[in-house]
């Protein structure tokens, strides 16, 4: 997926600082990989990524991230297992840089989402009921309507 879009700032107080326009876009992706015929074991990987970009009064570095996550189901157990490791590479940073009255600053913007989880949940009741076709009261209605 791609997102292109573009900023204008337009201070409506006298600030002593420039006013930055322009364009910027990221992009991302996600993606599932089936890794066996059975669909137990089952993969994940998202990756995004931000272009350098003048948002407001600061002009933003380019940042990424990559998220994996590994599935694994036993069938006919009801156990599920999971790993999740999201912004494993700690690229979800922006650096931001702004001018003030002429004295020039720069800051990171991180927020710290790398995670790691694990998990393991169990379904568990009956796996074997069989439900039955019904027929609804309005057949002759939707008969006549086709």
């Amino acid at each position: 997926q791609w997102n292109v879009f573009y900023t204008k700032a337009e201070f409506i107080k006298n600030v002593p600082s420039r006013e930055y326009k322009g364009f910027g876009a990221s992009f991302s992706s996600s993606n599932t990989f089936m890794f066996n015929k059975s669909k137990t074991f089952i993969g994940e990987i998202s990756y995004s990524y931000s272009l350098p970009r003048e948002y407001l009064i600061n002009k933003i570095t380019a940042y990424s991230s990559l998220d994996l996550g590994l599935r694994y189901r036993i069938p006919n157990k009801g156990w599920t297992f999971n790993f999740y490791a999201s912004d494993i590479f700690r690229g979800n940073r922006g650096f931001y840089t702004s001018q003030m009255n002429n004295i020039p600053q720069t800051r990171s913007g991180y927020f710290d989402e790398r995670s790691f989880r694990v998990g393991f949940s169990y379904k568990f009741g009956n796996t074997k009921i069989n439900v039955q076709d019904r027929e609804s009261g309005n057949n002759e209605t939707i008969e006549r309507t086709n």
